[in-house]
């Protein structure tokens, strides 16, 4: 029985390897993006320059050093400059278009064509990101960027709470900062680091990484290049099984969160320019 489970193994292991890509945390690391922790918005890019390759369907997408999607920017905006600031997820990163090509920076180069050459625009989008991290990461650091307007691009991350949010389950009650490495206060994402050593040391099994994957795509619910965003309902397991019935609650809270981001943009005219 050993013997015959050592070779299934080495079968199995030789058939991973042939018909798969050769793959670890580490290659996981260097195609896809690092977040950090934060406490205004459940994560965030840090400032540091970060590239993504194409990868199942994404397009190559470059952080600058304010950790923020595109070429880098000055903190201080320049005279003469109109900013355009968008805020939204991961339809507003756009993450399936290669750098450069992003729609609210294909905004700047139309508007620019036509003429408009102050504009400058700023892809603020995080995936992953609802209206609430939106509404903290203007409060908390937008707003130094002197926007002259705010776009705000969200719906679906929203949506997704609508089926849950009640007074049992609040905002405030479901969601928890996210886990670290406490190394260098990345997000902890197991698709991106090893949990241990003893992990470290088995994926030298193309094996064992695939079962891990799945594993820990199981454990988490639904995983994508979003910061490691996990599905508040287990039971769900893929976004097209979202119901139609939605919590009234959810959609209040919607409507504040866009009212608070309305007030806050309002309140930033005279606060900056008086």
């Amino acid at each position: 029985m050993i013997l015959g489970g050592i070779i299934a193994f080495a079968a199995a292991e030789i058939y991973v390897r042939i018909t798969k890509p050769y793959e670890t945390p580490d290659t996981w690391k260097k195609e896809s993006l690092e977040y950090e922790a934060t406490l205004f918005s459940r994560h965030t890019f840090p400032k540091m320059i970060q590239v993504m390759k194409k990868r199942d369907g994404t397009g190559a997408a470059k952080i600058n050093s304010k950790g923020y999607r595109g070429r880098d920017f000055a903190f201080s905006k320049p005279r003469g400059t109109i900013r355009f600031v968008f805020l939204g997820g991961s339809a507003l990163f756009d993450i399936h278009s290669p750098e450069g090509r992003d729609w609210p920076h294909l905004v700047e180069k139309g508007l620019r064509e036509s003429g408009h050459k102050e504009i400058e625009c700023i892809n603020a989008g995080v995936p992953g990101h609802a209206s609430w991290d939106s509404l903290g990461r203007l409060y908390s650091e937008i707003w130094m960027f002197e926007p002259d307007y705010i776009f705000v691009y969200h719906s679906w991350n929203d949506i997704k709470y609508f089926r849950w949010l009640s007074l049992d389950e609040s905002l405030l009650r479901s969601y928890r900062p996210a886990s670290i490495v406490s190394k260098d206060l990345m997000v902890g994402n197991p698709f991106m680091y090893y949990t241990g050593p003893i992990d470290r040391f088995f994926c030298f099994s193309q094996l064992y990484v695939r079962l891990r994957w799945r594993y820990w795509s199981w454990k988490l619910g639904l995983i994508g290049p979003e910061g490691l965003i996990r599905i508040h309902d287990r039971q769900i397991s893929d976004e097209s099984d979202y119901p139609g019935k939605i919590s009234n609650w959810g959609t209040r809270q919607f409507e504040l969160n866009l009212r608070l981001i309305c007030d806050a943009a309002g309140t930033l005219g005279p606060f900056l320019y008086s």
